[in-house]
């Protein structure tokens, strides 16, 4: 497909210059792709398939620069969206996905983000979803299935997929939401972002909400710092203090022994939250971020 080196360069600096005036191009698409029932979506998706497959080709730094590339799909989501307006978020979006190249980041979903300071919002569609879950199998589809399953590290690595490609997302807790509309679907969880140290206590709520055609996901910084609930930090620090007094221990071992020290944790805090003071400042801020969008 992609050959004519010179002419698909030739395409991107034609839909750069359409870019800047404020005109649509689209990407040729190989002939057996055209169609003129082809709809804003189908489009979207053949365009960044042509492009994924290009830049998986490259073989130089040159065609390696997917700048213009990616500025053509920003183009075409933000005409495929249409107007998105949350209170305090910037209007103009700017496209989820950080890379076309082979490397992290590529992965993303495909959508619109909106930032208000260290709040970010996410916009996509139902189908552009669908579409990303279909080709990532380890996480369920349909797109209900993903909703309702009980095991929330995939769940969790799917909010990786949107807000941060280069760190972790955890869930400490899942928040109840009320529903004014039986049309709209919504869910939000108190959590964090970590990279290599598993945070005691979360920052973050996480919401989750379709609407018609349109998902929207969030995540906002708490508006209540969250105290550490010592019973549960115990109860942690005595699993992972008998772990280390086990010899010989692998690497493997270590990770398992970790990783049963934070569903520990992670159960223990979800329990003994509801108890708490903040519990219900986060209950009424996640509802209010829910019945914002």
């Amino acid at each position: 497909m992609f050959e004519n080196r010179a002419l698909f360069i030739g395409l991107l600096m034609l839909a750069a210059t359409a870019l800047q005036a404020g005109v649509t191009v689209q990407p040729a698409m190989p002939a057996s792709n055209h169609s003129s029932s082809v709809t804003a979506t189908q489009q979207f998706l053949q365009t960044r398939d042509y492009f994924l497959q290009y830049f998986a080709q490259a073989d130089s730094l040159l065609a390696h620069d997917d700048s213009l590339a990616l500025q053509v799909l920003q183009k075409q989501l933000t005409e495929l969206l249409g107007p998105v307006q949350v209170a305090g978020f910037a209007e103009q979006g700017r496209l989820n996905r950080v890379t076309l190249n082979q490397e992290a980041g590529v992965e993303q979903v495909d959508g619109l983000q909106f930032q208000l300071q260290s709040d970010m919002l996410f916009v996509t569609t139902t189908a552009l979803l669908q579409d990303f879950l279909l080709k990532h199998p380890q996480y369920p589809s349909p797109l209900p299935k993903l909703l309702k399953t009980a095991h929330w590290p995939i769940k969790t690595n799917f909010y990786s997929a949107v807000f941060a490609w280069d760190a972790a997302v955890l869930n400490y807790m899942d928040i109840p939401i009320k529903h004014g509309n039986k049309q709209v679907v919504s869910q939000a969880f108190l959590g964090a972002y970590t990279q290599d140290v598993v945070p005691e206590t979360p920052d973050r709520v996480f919401v989750f909400s379709i609407k018609d055609d349109k998902v929207f996901m969030l995540s906002a910084l708490t508006s209540i710092k969250i105290p550490t609930i010592q019973a549960c930090k115990l109860k942690r620090d005595k699993m992972m203090g008998k772990s280390s007094s086990q010899k010989p221990h692998s690497a493997k071992a270590q990770k398992n022994a970790k990783a049963q020290a934070w569903q520990a944790y992670q159960q223990c805090f979800a329990r003994s939250a509801r108890q708490q003071p903040f519990f219900s400042v986060v209950n009424k801020q996640a509802q209010m971020l829910v019945d914002r969008l």
